[in-house]
This record gives structure tokens, sequence and C-alpha cells, in this order.
């Protein structure tokens, strides 16, 4: 009795152990990474080796906090950081690359002789390292931007276009002379710009609607507003939600009989120590079944809770008092729950009323033993599943500490 007594205080200081020694390990994970990263800063810090790097040609301004310490204390300046400016040298050199691009930007590879397309005259280049100033000699046939004009002849016209590359303090001013055609349409285009010069035509801005014409060419047109799709978005959240309630259902119940076996399972020891108890004070299996049926239906009526193993038993003595055969009552349980262990018992109780059997009160003391040891068994293994959730805590409050610390080390890294 002392022995059974002491167990459950060795397994609280065995737990508690566990438990600080995780801890510990923990802890002093934290510490090593927190020196790494210290270590990584300090070896980083350019500031402390007497000068700070700026960005490259092109790149953002910084201000960058430095801590100043002289004999008259400490104290913390915030310097600014410009991007380093280009040489000479490179902006020429970037000029120079930036003329042989443009020819392939603006003309994509057509002839600058026939030009019937608007153009693409960009205002930055090379990442905003240079700017670009454009005009036309002919803004009524290419404008500034690169748009056609609208007073193109059929035959063509001659245009001068001059852009003005800036690269810091460096400019270059390049020429394209070039011929401009009106433009030409594809079918859908052409059909396009029928229709929004019809819409055009017939708007009055002092109404509160835009009518739409009925017909475009001299062909009748019918007006649909853009399908949004939200039916189909509707329709298609309907079924995914149809089909995900009947999975929902099949584990919800799937979940109910895994949790009413379980519960079986935990009453079967108890139930069957009270077959083997009855049987030894005397009484037969049917009176056995017949006292723990009624003891429990009182129990029932009192207010305690349901247990489906005892549940059975009560099941059991109703299809013997509506008629049924002890054999046929016994044979039913087996069917009835499915499990190993209520099997075993009806094929226990089917044989004993089948064949005679002497053995029976030592066969189910044997199986009520078995009961017991599976029972501590399931015990155990719950046991050991809290102790894998508990896990899941510990490792979300280490992945937060360790976002804590690294995010700051990165962001003052770069």
């Amino acid at each position: 009795m002392k022995h059974r007594a002491d167990r459950p205080v060795l397994g609280k200081e065995i737990f508690m152990k566990n438990a600080i020694r995780r801890a510990c390990v923990l802890f002093a994970a934290g510490v090593l990474l927190t020196a790494a990263v210290a270590f990584r800063e300090y070896r980083s810090d350019t500031i402390r080796q007497g000068y700070i790097l700026r960005e490259e040609c092109g790149g953002a301004a910084a201000e960058v906090p430095a801590t100043v310490r002289s004999g008259e204390g400490s104290r913390t300046v915030v310097i600014p950081v410009a991007p380093r400016l280009m040489t000479g040298t490179e902006a020429e050199a970037l000029l120079d690359k930036t003329e042989k691009e443009l020819s392939e930007l603006i003309f994509r590879g057509h002839n600058p002789d026939r030009i019937d397309y608007s153009l693409t005259l960009p205002d930055v280049l090379e990442n905003g390292l240079v700017q670009a100033v454009w005009s036309s000699d002919s803004p009524e046939i290419l404008r500034w931007d690169g748009s056609l004009g609208e007073k193109i002849p059929p035959g063509g016209s001659p245009v001068t276009l001059t852009g003005i590359l800036r690269a810091q303090d460096r400019s270059r001013t390049i020429t394209y002379h070039l011929t401009v055609f009106p433009e030409t349409f594809s079918g859908d285009e052409r059909f396009s710009r029928a229709v929004l010069d019809a819409v055009l035509e017939k708007e009055d801005r002092t109404k509160d609607r835009i009518l739409l014409p009925g017909s475009i060419d001299g062909m009748p047109v019918r007006w649909s507003g853009a399908f949004s799709g939200t039916p189909f978005a509707i329709l298609f959240l309907s079924a995914a939600i149809a089909v995900l309630s009947v999975f929902a259902e099949k584990g919800k119940a799937e979940e109910a009989v895994k949790k009413k076996e379980e519960a079986m399972m935990l009453d079967y020891p108890s139930v069957t120590g009270k077959l083997v108890l009855l049987l030894h004070a005397g009484l037969s299996v049917r009176s056995a079944i017949r006292k723990i049926a009624l003891d429990y239906t009182g129990a029932r009526e009192d207010g305690h809770a349901v247990r489906p193993g005892y549940e059975e038993f009560v099941t059991m003595y109703s299809d013997m008092n509506r008629g049924l055969t002890e054999m046929e009552a016994y044979r039913a349980l087996g069917k009835r729950t499915g499990l190993p262990a209520y099997r075993t018992l009806s094929t226990l109780l089917t044989q004993n009323l089948a064949k005679g059997s002497r053995t029976l009160l030592a066969v189910l003391d044997k199986e009520a033993g078995n009961a017991w040891e599976d029972r501590r068994k399931r015990a155990r293994i719950r046991g050991e599943n809290a102790s894998l959730r508990l896990l899941a805590p510990m490792m979300i409050l280490l992945g937060s500490v360790l976002v804590l610390m690294l995010v700051p080390a990165f962001m003052t890294l770069y």
C-alpha cells in the first residue's frame, strides 16, 4: 500500500524534472543564439570601424543612427547618408548605353521611315539614373508624349524627334528623323473606335446619363454590362460548402463513434468485474445481467452520467425481456458493438450457454484482469499524448522568441 501511494508523487517529481530540463535547454539555446547574433552585429558594425557604407548610384537615401563618445559623454547622432554619385566617366558610359538601347525601346524593330503607331517615350531610364525630355518639331503630327496626331496626311509626313538625356551633370542630345503615317487599326480596333465615336457623338454632358446608340455604321447593336462572375462564384462556393459539410458531418459521426468506442472500452473492465463478482456470489448469468442493468438504470434516474458499456447490458437485458433467447441476446451484443473485447465476452457467454463450460468463472476472471491491464495501458498512452500536445505551445513560444531576436538583427544588417 505504501508503494502504491508513493507512485503518483514519484511521477510528479519526474515530470517536474523533465519540465525543468526542457526549460533549461530552451534557455541555453536562446543564450547561444543571442550570443551569435550579438557577435555578428559586432563584426558587421562598420561604424565601430570608422566608416558608413552608402547605397550605390540610384539607391535610396538613408539616415543612420550612430553613437559618438567623447570626454563630454556619449550621445546618438542621426547621420544622413546619400547614395553614391557617378564619376564623369561612369555618367558618359551610362549615356552611351542608354542611347544604344533607346532605338530598340522606341521603335521595337520597326522601320523609322514608316511610323503608324504611338511611340513609347520614357521619361526615366536605367532605374532612375537617366532622365529624358522629348520634343517634336511637328506636335500636330507626333505629340511630345509619342502619340500620333489627328492631322497626318495619308502619304505620311516627316518629323524630327529630339530627346535630351541627362545623367547627373552630363547631358546628351539625340535626334531621330521619322516619317509618320496615319495610325492603322485592326478590325477589332476599328470597330472599337467607331463605337466610341458613336457614343461621344450622342453624349450630352448636361444629362445625368449617356444614351447608347442602337446602331453602329448602319449595323444594329445590342448592349450589355460586363458579367461580374459573382453568380458563378456563389454557385461554386455553395457547392464547396455543401461538399465540406458532408465531410464535416462524416468526420463528426466518425469522431462520435470513436469517442463511444473509447468510452465502451473504459467501461469494459468495470462491467466484466461486476459480472464476475455477481457470478461468484451465486447468481446465474441472466440474473447477473439483470442486476447490472437495473442498478445502472437506477443510477441514471438519479442523474449519473451515461456509460455506453453499461448501456449495452441494458439493451441485452431488454432483448431478453422482449422475447429473444439468451443465445440470441449474447450474439447480438458482439454484432452490435463490433469491438474485439465485447465480441470475446459474447463468445464466452454463448459457449457457456451452449456447452455448459465449468471454467466460465476462471475464464471471466482472466478476461477481467486483461481488461484492467489494457485500461492501464490506454491511460498511459493518453498521458503520453497529452505530454506531446504540450510541446506545441512550447515550440510556438520558442519561435516567437527567435523572431523577436532575429528580425531586429536582420533589419539592422540589411
